[in-house]
């Protein structure tokens, strides 16, 4: 497996990609180069580079659930969540709140 593969042409990737853009209805663009540098533009409002991290790593924990064989693996988009809450708690004892 490539790391093109698993962080974009994937079916799961490609799923994950297409619900989150939507949702957060930002056209963010998925390459090999925007996955290794995150060239986000510093005007935006929106932690467009976090959110990517984000993404990535529960795409690559959910690959790693079902490679080990774990009993009952997670989605990308179950990790993602997880990892937006954890966020997101601690961004509430901070003042600059994104």
């Amino acid at each position: 497996e490539t790391i093109e593969h698993v962080f974009i042409n994937c079916w799961d990737a490609v799923m994950f990609w297409d619900v989150l853009k939507r949702t957060i209805k930002k056209d963010i663009e998925i390459t090999t180069h925007t996955i290794r540098f995150l060239p986000i533009e510093k005007n935006e409002s929106v932690p467009l580079d976090m959110i990517m991290v984000l993404g990535l790593f529960s795409l690559w924990k959910s690959r790693m659930d079902v490679r080990h064989a774990v009993e009952k693996p997670k989605s990308a988009p179950q990790y993602f969540t997880e990892l937006l809450c954890q966020v997101k708690s601690v961004f509430e004892f901070t003042d600059n709140t994104p």
